[in-house]
């Protein structure tokens, strides 16, 4: 473990030197902020989804629709947290020195940032969070 202002916190699991605008497979895991069980609850042994987790599967499976350069393989939403596979078929390069956003279009960071705004809009429409909202998915 590493330490950030005299904390222990967990390395990076990305892997030094890839390049992840590259077009391949992705595991990725996206939790809940707190890892607040969100997402549902598990009953005799099934993922029974609560309504933001019925939002959050609603747009996973929106994902090859709106980004025709991306193939959804498995994935599985738990309580707190979404595992799932990512391919990405082909990644748009911008010319050199040209950039209108902090990511590159068509990228995993991209995919997985539009990914969790759209769904923290949804989510925040909803009376499903105590409190009236503040929590996003990080």
């Amino acid at each position: 473990m590493d330490h950030y202002q005299g904390k222990y916190r967990i390395s990076s699991a990305r892997l030094p030197g890839w390049d992840y605008a590259s077009a391949g497979y992705y595991f990725v895991t996206i939790v809940t902020q707190g890892h607040i069980p969100y997402f549902g609850e598990i009953v005799d042994g099934k993922m029974h989804l609560s309504p933001i987790g019925a939002i959050v599967a609603d747009e996973w499976t929106k994902t090859p629709q709106i980004r025709p350069n991306v193939q959804m393989d498995e994935w599985v939403i738990m309580p707190n947290h979404i595992h799932g596979i990512i391919n990405i078929i082909e990644v748009e390069t911008p010319r050199r020195g040209v950039s209108t956003t902090a990511w590159k279009p068509n990228t995993l960071g991209s995919i997985l940032n539009q990914f969790k705004s759209v769904c923290t809009k949804r989510i925040r429409l909803t009376d499903e969070i105590p409190d009236g909202g503040g929590t996003r998915l990080p």
